[in-house]
């Protein structure tokens, strides 16, 4: 193998693990992203239901008040 060839070899070498590293820091960062949305969405599904309850306990003591 000559020189060039080697010097060659190498640089793809380290090109194909920049690539790996690259894909595998992609992947790791869409999982988390995903199960921050997950939280999230659970966080904003519990706000909507306190919300609702929060304002149909004011209806319903406003409506006791009018009596």
């Amino acid at each position: 193998m000559s020189r060039l060839q080697s010097k060659k070899l190498k640089e793809d070498t380290k090109y194909n693990d920049q690539m790996r590293i690259e894909r595998n820091s992609y992947l790791l960062e869409t999982e988390w992203l995903k199960d921050e949305i997950k939280e999230l969405k659970a966080k904003v599904l519990d706000l909507e239901n306190e919300l609702y309850y929060e304002r149909r306990n004011k209806r319903i003591s406003e409506m006791y008040n009018e009596k």
